[in-house]
């Protein structure tokens, strides 16, 4: 089933419709349209950023396409990948040159050396925990070159005073969980997607999972609780 790819279809040939995520204790967040996935990049931040990188560039979780369309545009050289047949299908059709099916933690094996990745909208998390990060992190540092960078934008769990979000991190440190760790799912257009895990690490923590990865964290900067981390090769 791939409701996201059809969530960016749709929107991509003109139907708007509202798509909800639903997280395991309940809580449902509602999004009136896949607008926002479009747009890119999404603060003063990210663009600042995404306007130093040169060379070649690994667009990871690419969605629909908006930041490799924005560093093409640039003139860079992107390889887009998505787990979504529906994404990739909408990368093609707004013109990215190299989009491509794959799983982050499976890569194509034809993939030359990157100057830089990108992991926007906590892409570097899905399917993470604090026992798996740090190797996403190695394997994508073996696709790199020497001194690449890899910018992920990573929603900081802690900046809230939500009472259901704090109440879940509760929870979750009860079960011996980052307070980060969600596990949720979506539903469109009347159909539910299949659970999945999102972890939202904390600066501390992606320095940790990072340590052995050959990544160092070079700065963080952000506004409000998203939190954009510069990483370098080591």
């Amino acid at each position: 089933m791939d409701l996201w790819g059809r969530i960016y279809l749709d929107h991509w040939r003109g139907e708007r419709h509202p798509h909800e995520f639903i997280r395991d204790d309940g809580k449902t967040q509602r999004v009136p349209s896949a607008a926002g996935y479009f747009e890119a990049p999404r603060s003063g931040v990210e663009r600042h950023a995404l306007e130093t990188l040169t060379g070649r560039v690994l667009d990871l979780g690419c969605g629909a396409g908006g930041y490799t369309r924005f560093l093409e545009e640039r003139g860079l050289a992107v390889t887009s990948i998505d787990i979504s047949p529906g994404a990739i299908a909408v990368c093609r059709e707004r013109g990215c040159r190299d989009a491509r099916v794959a799983n982050i933690d499976a890569l194509p094996v034809d993939l030359r050396p990157f100057d830089a990745i990108i992991c926007m909208g906590n892409t570097l998390g899905i399917g993470q925990s604090p026992d798996t990060l740090g190797h996403r992190l190695t394997a994508l540092r073996a696709v790199c070159r020497p001194a690449a960078r890899l910018l992920a934008v990573i929603r900081d769990p802690l900046t809230t005073t939500d009472a259901e979000h704090l109440s879940y991190h509760e929870r979750n440190r009860a079960m011996g969980r980052p307070p980060g760790l969600v596990r949720s799912r979506i539903r469109y257009r009347g159909e539910l997607g299949d659970w999945w895990d999102l972890w939202m690490p904390t600066q501390p923590e992606l320095e940790l999972a990072a340590e052995h990865s050959g990544w160092s964290l070079q700065s963080q900067s952000g506004e409000n609780a998203l939190r954009l981390y510069d990483l370098t090769g080591t």
